[in-house]
């Protein structure tokens, strides 16, 4: 697993939400509502504390969000990201063009950190190619992650690079503690690095105190086998919340997992930080659909509810 910087972009997954509930009207199949209600048919919120969306669409093709908490009140997009109430465009290939925040009059608002406007760019082959923050007067702004705004680079079709930049297009530091991310992958197409670097795209150390996630796969190039956290000089580290360096998979001939193992720096079991479990044993049914996933410490106690 692969664990990302984050900043209260909200996270922590209900579990108590049962179904989501979707209204369109007449024949034109526009979604106008969503709303969410937990097993017993009550209320509840997704990971963001809202209870209901609502959507009005314009006559110009735009669409405009509202998020509701239990109260009826507008909530943010989510977390540091404060656009209250959104309009979304599109363009005439029906790619998402601009994310608006704006007051009941439709008219463009500022957040506290100036930005009102976010500009979305698809390069020819349909990948989204960079987006870029503004105030309600055109002008470049600073969003929710710290930056700009960034632009993507690609290796032949697969993504390569994701850089930063301030209002004045030099290097940003992103939220993350990063000014750029790269990747790589391998002959499969799968993810094998993702690396933090600097606004000159050397290796740096971020918030979560890794630079380097390293993935390992079969020689077919189909399974995951094991993850690895590496600081900026290569050597061996563990991530920030867990206290994991390394996260090993057992899997059994049709290459379901049969066991989770995570490791320090000795490549000793280790229990995680977050949620003291060390490793986990899953079970499956005759036709090889997950029943139960079983969680144990470094002594092999179970850990419940983990």
């Amino acid at each position: 697993m692969i664990y990302l910087p984050r900043k209260n972009h909200g996270t922590r997954r209900r579990t108590t939400i049962w179904r989501a509930a979707l209204r369109w009207p007449g024949t034109k199949g526009r979604n106008i509502a969503l709303t969410f209600t937990d097993e017993k048919g009550n209320a509840t919120s997704d990971w963001f504390g809202v209870v209901r969306y609502q959507w009005y669409h314009e006559p110009d093709g735009s669409v405009i969000e509202e998020r509701l908490d239990k109260d009826g009140k507008i909530v943010p997009l989510r977390g540091d990201f404060q656009f209250m109430r959104t309009r979304m465009t599109f363009d005439g290939q029906g790619y998402f063009g601009r994310l608006q925040n704006i007051d009941e009059s439709g008219e463009l608002v500022n957040t506290a950190s100036g930005a009102a406007v976010f500009q979305y760019d698809f390069d020819t082959q349909g990948r989204f190619n960079r987006w870029e923050v503004y105030d309600k007067d055109g002008l470049r702004a600073i969003g929710p992650s710290g930056t700009a705004g960034e632009q993507n680079t690609f290796y032949k079709y697969d993504l390569e690079n994701i850089i930063f930049f301030d209002q004045q297009l030099n290097p940003a530091m992103h939220w993350s503690g990063a000014g750029r991310w790269h990747f790589e992958i391998d002959e499969f197409g799968n993810n094998i690095l993702l690396e933090f670097q600097n606004g000159q795209g050397k290796p740096m150390n971020t918030n979560n105190g890794f630079s380097r996630y390293v993935a390992e796969w079969t020689e077919n190039g189909r399974h995951l086998l094991a993850e690895a956290y590496f600081d900026q000089e290569g050597h061996k580290t563990t991530h920030k919340i867990s206290g994991v360096h390394r996260i090993e998979y057992t899997r059994d001939y049709l290459g379901l997992i049969t066991e989770k193992r995570y490791l320090d720096i000795d490549l000793k079991l280790v229990n995680r930080k977050d949620n003291g479990v060390a490793f986990e044993k899953m079970d499956y049914d005759l036709n090889h659909k997950p029943i139960k996933t079983n969680s144990f410490n470094t002594k092999g106690k179970p850990v419940q509810n983990p």
